[in-house]
């Protein structure tokens, strides 16, 4: 059985995983939030969001854990942590205000695109479409004089 520290087969499903490392990388993944080195969302899978997360923590605490894999010694350092080390990292469509991450709202005549900015809108394009020539039907029980033929 791995141990916590162990890289083990951590894009597996998280029912085959032991407890204990779906635990630690829960653990690191709420620990590395708190010091708002994200990720955006914790689940008990080491993803690219946790990587993502470790290796902004190693950049701001000047350390170098091995991202790859959730491990004790990482979520020991990261909880001795006091402060916000990285700033506070919001997923899309939202952003830093008062210390915490709150929808985007955008301005009249602006929408959200799917990065997450605000965008003007495009009014939209009305194609004018002549109207279509037809064959004027003769009114009834008249006849038409045309060059001195009678058309009925």
């Amino acid at each position: 059985m791995p141990t916590p520290g162990d890289a083990g087969p951590l894009h597996a499903a998280p029912a085959s995983q032991p407890k204990a490392l779906l635990e630690l990388t829960k653990s690191l993944q709420s620990e590395l939030r708190r010091v708002g080195c994200g990720p955006t969302t914790i689940s008990e899978l080491w993803d690219s969001g946790a990587k993502e997360a470790l290796a902004a923590f190693n950049r701001a605490a000047k350390s170098n854990f091995d991202d790859t894999a959730p491990t004790v010694e990482a979520l020991l350092a990261v909880s001795k942590e006091t402060d916000i080390i990285c700033g506070i990292v919001c997923g899309k469509g939202t952003h830093v205000a008062k210390g915490q991450c709150i929808p985007i709202v955008c301005q009249a005549g602006e929408s959200l695109n799917s990065s997450g900015a605000c965008e003007k809108i495009s009014p939209p394009v009305v194609k004018i479409v002549p109207p279509r020539k037809t064959k004027r039907a003769l009114p009834p029980n008249r006849c038409l004089d045309v060059g001195g033929a009678n058309f009925c």
